[in-house]
């Protein structure tokens, strides 16, 4: 019983750790869930939210029907880009803080209502569509999109220390060199995603009818 209780203490002493080594992690992946929750439950009694999103996967068919693999590589990896280079902005001022998990909660939002849509209006067929279409270069979006945020958020807390600090002892040229050379390497995980985009969509898209 003794030899439980330390190893019940040890693993709860780890994760503790654990959390407070990953605080923004954890905050932003519940930003996340939120904000994907939150569309699941207002999709049924918001009608707009339907029609958008009926609008937005038609748009997305239309435009990777008879495009190219390169074509629909570089269209999702520019419209992938958006969310990353809003949130290097962002990141830039103290207004991070604020404006980047409303970012992170908005785009769950928006995943979350065309999951919702899918599942709803086209049943088995519409949970193929995204398990095989939409999920896997999402998963490779949202790795490189949560650690942009995070980057951007850490970011504006050191702007934020200059503000209230006459500290010197930060060099903000190295750091923001740093900051933006580690957004060019989330942009690999944005980039991964529009090739298995364009491959999927490539290879699987026309078993669909939506």
């Amino acid at each position: 019983m003794q030899r439980g209780k330390v190893l019940n203490l040890g693993f709860f002493n780890k994760f503790l750790q654990f959390v407070l080594k990953n605080k923004l992690l954890i905050f932003l992946s519940v930003v996340f869930v939120t904000g994907f929750s939150v569309a699941v439950f207002t999709y049924g009694k918001l009608d707009f939210l339907s029609e958008w999103s009926r609008r937005y996967i038609q748009n997305f068919t239309a435009a990777r029907c008879d495009a190219s693999f390169f074509g629909i590589a570089v269209n999702s990896f520019l419209t992938s880009l958006l969310f990353i280079a809003f949130c290097l902005v962002c990141g830039t001022s103290v207004l991070g803080l604020i404006s980047v998990p409303v970012c992170v909660f908005a785009k769950a939002f928006i995943y979350g209502t065309v999951t919702a849509y899918l599942y709803s209006a086209h049943s088995l067929n519409g949970v193929a569509f995204h398990a095989v279409i939409l999920l896997p270069p999402a998963i490779f979006f949202i790795i490189g999109f949560m650690l942009s945020s995070i980057e951007a958020i850490n970011f504006s807390v050191v702007l934020a220390g200059l503000t209230v600090s006459k500290s010197s002892s930060v060099n903000l040229y190295y750091e923001f060199k740093r900051y933006c050379i580690r957004f060019l390497l989330f942009c690999i995980f944005v980039l991964l995603s529009a090739l298995l985009d364009a491959m999927l969509s490539v290879n699987f898209l026309g078993n669909f009818k939506l």
